[in-house]
């Protein structure tokens, strides 16, 4: 198990993803799904 420090939040989102994007691909996925930046911090 990985600890995590209080307060941290995760966001699950359902749906098919392929790998062999990498990760600017990865990332570029959850931009769009959260409609925010991943690497924002937030």
């Amino acid at each position: 198990m990985i600890p995590l420090p209080s307060g941290t939040k995760i966001w699950l989102v359902a749906g098919i993803t392929d790998m062999r994007n990498g990760f600017n691909g990865l990332a570029a996925k959850v931009q769009t799904a959260l409609k925010d930046d991943p690497m924002s911090g937030h």
